[in-house]
């Protein structure tokens, strides 16, 4: 009955996107996750279609829930004896390829070496908590480390859940898997990992048997930058007491605090975007650094991810953390680059037989020890790390890149001049959400018109450095928060944007509903006041109606 109504519910959502996307292609690189092993993607996807009688990835992943839940372990042995090294997630590689959603659910896997440097900066933990587990190369990089731990892997994708279950039970992991919106802390379905003598037996549980207790660190690479909503009674949800409630408009504290919620140690994937982020992530940001909970933070080299030219960043929270330094190491340069090549998918012979190359950057092993070794030796002298105070975070206005805090001198480094503009341009959309118009006097009258001439100064030195530059294909968008009139007394206030709500709006309509309100109250005692009087004058026959 589950299973049918898993796949059910999977056929229905692949519906939904297909409705929502129709006539878009999504694009296929023509390439694969780092690996250790030289057997090309289609092989391994030939091979693994074969072992689970399935004539395509829609069929494998039906054929993988029924295996995992009927506890079939004969496809268990098959599948080792096809692989041989269980360290590494086959089986990532081939959803990550054909099966996910990078459009609407953010999907892009964790890159193997970056698994590796997060595993091993979480430290040794008895139960650990993967929130947005994916297939699971997370666990399975920990795992590798720390054969005994137990864990607790939660993730909302149903299309992906098969392949986790599998890739769990099949290396003989305890734990449980749970199918669960993470942020609206919604609970679909969950199974619970025994372990046997070769491989995890799996089993249907009701969400209250899953044991949370004593989770003592979380490993997550959450979807990044996407929308969500609040909860009902937000401020008191007991992720978000302590530290503020992440905006709408970006989810990436929110899991961040679900996490903290739950583990005393955290390992985040996470854009580097939450290193700088202003509003109230800023004000989240700052409460974690007075709290001292921020431990490490890491920028990672571009080009690692298959999918994403994000920028990203590894964050280590600890609420039992000694000290009030945090670790800032500058990786961006501490890497190795690796060719992988994929032969075409799709297509004619020409394509299919021609091999695609694709440059990716990666970790070695001496990489990962030089990070961890000067997070140890805690030595500011090493070109890449430095370990600020929080007074000296503070003074950065909780700024918490670590280029601000090391002095690189055998080489400057920049961001790519992209990203900057998008960052600028990011910043300009959220002063243009709300836009004033007011009369001329007026804005004069009451300090206004400064801002109005700020405003046009900005806008034509803007448009004349977008001339010389547009050869670049950049381009940093125009101010409009603020027009003056000639209208006599007018003052307008707008909302612009169709996706960000104006917090300034809000706080005004609040606060005209609660001028309302007063004058409503005060309007009933003086009618009736009124009421009172007239029917005494009418008693005494003083007046009539």
């Amino acid at each position: 009955m589950h299973r049918r109504m898993l796949l059910t519910e999977r056929l229905l959502n692949k519906a939904r996107r297909t409705a929502r996307y129709k006539g878009y292609r999504r694009k296929r690189a023509f390439y694969i996750p780092e690996r250790n092993d030289d057997m090309e993607l289609t092989e391994l996807l030939n091979k693994i279609k074969t072992l689970f009688n399935a004539n395509d990835t829609k069929q494998l992943t039906d054929r993988l829930i029924d295996v995992s839940i009927n506890n079939d372990f004969k496809y268990h042995k098959s599948f080792v004896d096809i692989v041989g090294d269980l360290k590494t997630d086959w089986l990532q590689m081939i959803y990550q390829y054909y099966e996910a959603d990078r459009e609407d659910k953010k999907q892009d896997y964790t890159p193997k070496t970056i698994g590796v440097l997060l595993c091993q900066l979480l430290g040794e933990c008895s139960k650990v908590y993967d929130q947005c587990a994916g297939s699971g190369s997370l666990t399975i990089q920990y795992w590798s480390q720390h054969p005994d731990t137990e864990f607790i892997c939660e993730e909302l994708d149903e299309n992906v859940m098969p392949y986790l279950l599998f890739n769990l039970s099949v290396r003989n992991i305890k734990g449980y898997v749970v199918r669960k919106d993470i942020l609206a802390d919604e609970t679909y379905h969950c199974y619970k990992l025994t372990k046997g003598e070769r491989f995890s037996m799996v089993s249907e549980i009701d969400r209250l048997d899953v044991d949370y207790s004593n989770i003592s660190g979380c490993i997550s690479n959450p979807p990044y930058n996407i929308k969500w909503q609040h909860p009902m009674f937000a401020a008191f949800d007991n992720r978000f007491a302590e530290y503020g409630v992440p905006p709408e408009n970006n989810a990436n504290y929110a899991f961040m605090l679900n996490a903290l919620n739950k583990a005393e140690r955290c390992a985040f994937i996470l854009p580097n975007g939450v290193l700088s982020a202003g509003g109230p992530e800023q004000g989240i940001r700052k409460e974690m650094v007075n709290g001292n909970i921020i431990d490490t933070v890491i920028t990672l080299p571009d080009r690692m991810f298959v999918s994403t030219s994000i920028p990203t960043c590894i964050v280590i929270l600890d609420k039992k953390r000694k000290g009030n330094k945090v670790h800032m190491v500058d990786m961006r340069q501490q890497c190795a680059q690796e060719v992988r090549e994929q032969k075409g998918q799709y297509g004619s012979n020409s394509h299919t037989n021609r091999v695609y190359k694709k440059e990716f950057n990666v970790f070695t092993p001496n990489n990962i020890k030089r990070c961890l070794d000067a997070i140890k030796a805690a030595d500011p002298i090493t070109e890449f790390y430095s370990h600020p105070s929080i007074k000296d975070i503070e003074s950065l206005d909780y700024i918490l890149m670590p280029s601000r805090y090391i002095d690189i001198a055998y080489k400057t480094i920049h961001r790519d001049i992209k990203d900057i503009v998008n960052d600028i341009n990011n910043n300009v959309r959220d002063k243009n959400v709300t836009k004033i118009t007011i009369n001329e006097s007026l804005a004069k009258g009451i300090g206004m018109y400064d801002i109005y001439e700020l405003q046009e100064r900005s806008n034509k030195m803007m448009r004349e450095w977008n001339e010389s530059v547009k050869h670049l294909g950049i381009a940093v968008d125009e101010e409009h928060f603020i027009r003056v009139s000639k209208n006599k007394n007018e003052i307008k206030i707008e909302q612009q944007d169709k996706e960000i709500a104006s917090e300034l709006i809000m706080q005004i309509i609040n606060s005209w509903k609660a001028h309302i309100m007063y004058l409503n109250n005060k309007q009933n005692i003086l009618l009736a006041e009124l009421r009172d009087v007239l029917l005494e004058k009418l008693m005494s026959g003083e007046i009539e109606v």
